[in-house]
């Protein structure tokens, strides 16, 4: 298939026209023609590769998705010249993420297609291919030739934890003074589920004592080619907080020492999904998740209850 599917000025249709980029679908490394060439390491059967900036509507079972970045076109009005502008404009350049005419192309962006009237540029991004059964684009391996070397541009989607299937080990522990009472953390049938309670001393003035439910990844993850970070999960709580860090430290980690923090949501029991941003994250982390207990309000008693159902990578 030669064709790219232009969007912003042709409604996502294809235009019949030239591709300058091959795409190679193996396991094995191939030999690169041109700069912009696409690897997609992969031995699993496909249905269709579909060029584009903007994600597939209606995909079919194993159709693959190669996303493009930047999308720019130039378009060639000599025929409408006259017509329009008395002569005095020759070309028009369209950016397709602002959505507006622009005065010039961006620098580093390739030729990617052209016909006649118009060419396309811009840079091959991320690798999805679409999982019917489970209706989601998942990630692929995948490469762009840089006219020296291989370059990733798309990482697999890593799964860590999948309703009840543990993708990674984990480890679940507790922590506070009354830990042992106050908290609970185990895996059910199709989640984590991690709580913490926080109880006032008897005597008024002497303060509280708190649980923690925690888990984290059992080996450290390499989050280098990592942009986001997918997860699933309900929380309530009263007086308490839900807790996710990306940290290079195994345990005991806190905002400080932290990649990533972030505090959850109290959704109250509304399962939805979350994602959250790890493009600037390098190197080796830990994953941790915290059902953090505190005092409610003018009250004596607080908890936290966590339920994690899916967290991925991609």
């Amino acid at each position: 298939m030669q064709d790219i599917q232009l969007h912003g000025i042709t409604a996502g249709s294809n235009m019949r026209g030239r591709r300058h980029f091959k795409i190679f679908v193996q396991a094995d490394e191939p030999s690169a023609n041109n700069i912009g060439d696409i690897w997609i390491v992969t031995d699993q059967a496909i249905n269709e590769i579909k060029t584009t900036g903007r994600q597939p509507q209606s995909p079919r079972r194993d159709d693959v998705w190669v996303r493009l970045n930047n999308l720019e076109y130039e378009l060639s009005l000599d025929k409408a010249n006259d017509l329009f502008y008395e002569g005095t404009v020759h070309t028009l350049y369209y950016d397709t993420t602002e959505e507006s005419l622009v005065s010039e192309l961006t620098d580093d962006n390739l030729l990617l297609w052209e016909n006649p009237s118009t060419k396309a540029y811009g840079r091959p991004s991320h690798v999805h291919k679409w999982d019917r059964d489970n209706v989601r684009w998942n990630r692929l391996e995948a490469y762009t030739w840089n006219g020296e070397e291989w370059e990733q541009i798309s990482s697999l989607t890593f799964y860590l934890y999948e309703e009840g299937t543990l993708h990674e080990p984990w480890e679940l522990y507790r922590t506070g003074d009354a830990a042992t009472w106050r908290a609970t953390v185990e895996f059910r049938d199709d989640h984590m589920y991690l709580s913490g309670g926080a109880q006032a001393n008897s005597q008024p003035g002497t303060g509280y004592q708190t649980g923690h439910g925690n888990a984290v990844t059992a080996n450290p993850i390499d989050v280098t080619n990592l942009t986001t970070l997918h997860l699933r999960y309900t929380l309530t709580v009263f007086g308490g907080q839900g807790r996710m860090y990306i940290s290079d430290v195994a345990s005991s980690p806190s905002q400080g020492n932290s990649l990533l923090y972030a505090r959850l949501d109290n959704n109250r029991d509304k399962d939805e999904w979350y994602s959250f941003d790890v493009s600037s994250l390098t190197g080796e982390a830990y994953l941790h998740f915290s059902a953090w207990a505190s005092l409610g309000f003018s009250a004596n008693n607080g908890y936290a209850r966590l339920n994690v159902y899916e967290v991925y990578f991609e």
